[in-house]
């Protein structure tokens, strides 16, 4: 996994972003302080082809349909991985 941590001039509230194995791509910000967002994308293989990808998800984590918040990502992945844990 890379994850960068931090801002960056070109985005506000821009609190970190990174990618799962260059196949998922996410950004966490705070749009408004406080209301953690993540915007989650499908980053496809080929090394020019994931960095397009890697810029159209950059470009687009502020759009409301793309994101969703902080708090209900990690609350469906941990319901998630309780399911499976009991079957």
């Amino acid at each position: 996994m890379d994850v960068t941590v931090g801002s960056a001039n070109e985005w506000d509230r821009l609190i970190a972003e990174g990618d799962l194995d260059k196949k998922i791509g996410f950004i966490v910000s705070d749009e408004n302080e406080g209301d953690f967002r993540v915007s989650l994308f499908t980053l496809l293989k080929g090394e020019e082809v994931y960095s397009e990808a890697r810029e159209d998800f950059a470009y687009s984590r502020n759009q409301p349909f793309r994101t969703v918040g902080l708090d209900d990502l990690i609350e469906a992945l941990v319901d998630a991985r309780d399911r499976l844990l009991r079957l």
